[in-house]
């Protein structure tokens, strides 16, 4: 199971909201999306540095060179959604939110 943060019935999703390195776009790492550490990090604005320095090391398998301004969206806990990359900046797309066809 996920380590992720849930309050009120809502997860914290972590995405890189301006352009630059992709956090979980680049990585395809899906805990990087809901890391509670990081997450507890972006909520106390903590150094940009700071974050860089425990995600390389807790995640033995991803070196990342600089850490993207992240962003915490909250989305309705077990919501399915994706990940894309438009203008070089991280988005939150819910399946709510996409038109899907059936042939």
């Amino acid at each position: 199971m996920q380590k992720k943060i849930v309050k009120n019935g809502k997860t914290a999703v972590l995405i890189a909201k301006t352009q630059g390195t992709g956090w979980y776009s680049n990585h395809g790492i899906d805990a990087l999306l809901f890391d509670p550490v990081v997450v507890d990090m972006v909520q106390r604005t903590v150094d940009a540095g700071k974050i860089l320095e425990y995600v390389n090391s807790a995640y033995t398998d991803l070196k990342m060179d600089n850490c993207p301004n992240l962003e915490i969206k909250w989305i309705l806990d077990n919501s399915i959604f994706k990940i894309e990359t438009r203008d070089n900046a991280e988005i939150l797309i819910l399946i709510e939110d996409e038109k899907w066809i059936v042939a």
